[in-house]
């Protein structure tokens, strides 16, 4: 409820039947991948979910059978070659929505992603214009400021890196970026004390509203 967006539960924290099961009568109706076990896992109890593949390292097979098996049509990349994995995987599908993923650094995460996984913001502009030449647009940017992140200022400086890499995307002339992934890493009080979620998301949601309103 402090949060504007849709949230995606990343399957991988808890893949258990009962949670998964308990998470979908919550409402909740879009879920976060990194596998074909996880995928089967949501499909199992709920067969219309939404799951959106965001492992931005997939081998080819995983990826038809995502595309092919089981409607799959979301993933996130970051590199050139994922991107052309991605679109041979699934015979130059149109239907896909592509999202490049932004690394952001976060020393101060109990586990900062950003050395494992993203590609920094001019790499990303290049991904997109390429994909643009191969025939794909690009849909949005991801990013995931790591796990236990204690403050929301790593997100506000997340968002003004994608911020920036939108305005550059469309001083190039490309299509519109229409979807930002913010991914995880809400804090919550394990063994110490951290900032209530409408104090944690305010200044995040600030920074959202200066996005371009596409």
């Amino acid at each position: 409820n402090k949060f504007p967006g849709k949230v995606l539960y990343a399957v991988k924290t808890n893949p258990h039947s009962i949670v998964l099961k308990t998470i979908i009568e919550s409402g909740v109706e879009n879920f976060d991948v990194a596998s074909i076990k996880e995928i089967e896992a949501i499909r199992k109890i709920k067969p219309n979910a939404k799951c959106s593949y965001m492992h931005t390292v997939k081998n080819r097979e995983s990826i038809k059978e995502a595309y092919f098996n089981y409607g799959v049509k979301t993933f996130s990349l970051d590199t050139k070659d994922e991107l052309v994995k991605i679109i041979e995987s699934t015979n130059n599908a149109k239907d896909l929505e592509l999202f490049v993923r932004v690394a952001v650094s976060n020393e101060h995460a109990e586990i900062d992603l950003s050395k494992k996984f993203g590609c920094s913001p001019a790499m990303a502009v290049e991904i997109i214009s390429y994909a643009q030449q191969l025939g794909i647009r690009i849909k949005g940017l991801s990013f995931h400021v790591g796990s236990q992140t204690a403050s929301p200022a790593k997100y506000v400086t997340a968002i003004a890196a994608c911020n920036q890499v939108i305005n550059d995307v469309a001083a190039l002339g490309l299509p519109a970026l229409s979807t930002l992934d913010i991914g995880g890493g809400f804090p919550v009080p394990y063994n110490k004390d951290v900032l209530p979620i409408e104090e944690f998301c305010a200044p995040i949601n600030d920074a959202l509203a200066q996005l371009p309103e596409t």
